[in-house]
């Protein structure tokens, strides 16, 4: 991303991800062209089924980032439901839908990262070590106040 990177056409992080009775809102893949709904699924065996109960709000804040980044943005993971994130030994925040990991190495690790900062993003983790093909990027937007908060796996 360059410096006069152009914010025009970017789209709205903060659109309304619930409905009137507080479920949330179903889903318009349309609305995200550079994602599929496939590759957001979650990758457990025997547990949800591959659901993808992504965040919109998220969805659109992550959009948002590979616009302004300006490159194809690979999804190691994202959604992933309760079971499977217990399985894997994770956080618990994939399993809200608001958060995605990007296969990322070398100098674009750089420029994503000032991008998702730039973008608000609140939870910023990187594995920037051993083979290339296991490295990766971790962006969320959890609740809470604002951070951003960085941090590595060991």
């Amino acid at each position: 991303m360059s410096s006069t990177a152009s914010w025009t056409g970017v789209w709205c992080a903060w659109k309304p991800c619930w409905n009137s009775t507080g479920a949330r809102k179903v889903i318009d893949w349309s609305d995200y062209p550079n994602f599929t709904e496939a590759e957001m699924r979650c990758k457990g065996e025997d547990c949800c089924g591959g659901k993808a109960n992504m965040d919109p709000g998220f969805m659109a804040a992550l959009q948002s980032v590979r616009v302004v980044y300006g490159k194809p943005i690979r999804i190691t993971s994202a959604y992933r439901c309760p079971d499977y994130d217990k399985r894997i030994g994770g956080a618990g925040v994939h399993p809200n839908g608001r958060a995605a990991d990007i296969a990322v190495s070398g100098e674009d690790v750089y420029h994503l990262l000032h991008t998702a900062i730039g973008m608000k993003m609140r939870g910023i983790g990187m594995k920037q070590h051993g083979p290339h093909s296991g490295r990766f990027m971790h962006l969320d937007m959890t609740d809470g106040p604002m951070r951003p908060r960085v941090w590595t796996y060991a």
